[in-house]
């Protein structure tokens, strides 16, 4: 009698399902987080816009992208959520001496592009500013290696010595990534 082996079915319905099977394309988002500080000089004179650019910074966007499996061509957007400013010296300082100021992106070969702001800083002692954020898409400044800032403000009293300034920003990065099933 002869007989018949059929272990091979279960094995042949499981490469039928798998080569059926597609690559899906998901949507992701994640944060990417910087912290820098900056340096105002004195400011004698109340009433004058002043700007200045910042040194370049790395954005180390692309070790972020890497650790989020996430190919730069499947960037979707990137958009600044937050921005806060700290006062970490002189001692006592606050932003009392603030009316306006202004955060905008620069990079080689790209246009200046406004990025956070707050009008009319309250008299309040604080050392602590949150502002506004525009949510404009940035995602080519922050796929370059290096960027800066350009910070303008005016102000309404003058300073009589520098202000060190943390500057916290968080940017979302919403991409596609594509998963193997």
């Amino acid at each position: 009698m002869k007989t018949i082996n059929y272990s091979w079915i279960p094995l042949f319905f499981c490469m039928l399902l798998l080569s059926a099977c597609e690559d899906v394309e998901i949507d992701i988002e994640y944060n990417i987080e910087t912290t820098e500080e900056y340096e105002i000089s004195e400011i004698p004179i109340v009433g004058v816009p002043v700007a200045f650019d910042t040194p370049e910074f790395e954005t180390n966007s692309a070790s972020a992208f890497e650790e989020n499996n996430t190919p730069v061509d499947k960037i979707e957007s990137i958009t600044l959520t937050s921005l806060s400013l700290l006062i970490k010296s002189p001692d006592g300082a606050n932003f009392n001496f603030l009316e306006d100021i202004s955060f905008k992106i620069g990079a080689q070969g790209l246009e200046l592009e406004l990025l956070a702001f707050i009008n009319d800083v309250p008299e309040n002692n604080l050392t602590t500013l949150n502002l506004t954020t525009t949510e404009v898409d940035i995602q080519e400044y922050v796929k370059k290696e290096k960027i800066y800032l350009n910070i303008e403000l005016l102000t309404d009293q003058p300073t009589d010595s520098k202000i060190n300034l943390e500057v916290k920003m968080k940017f979302k990065v919403k991409a596609k990534v594509v998963v193997e099933n």
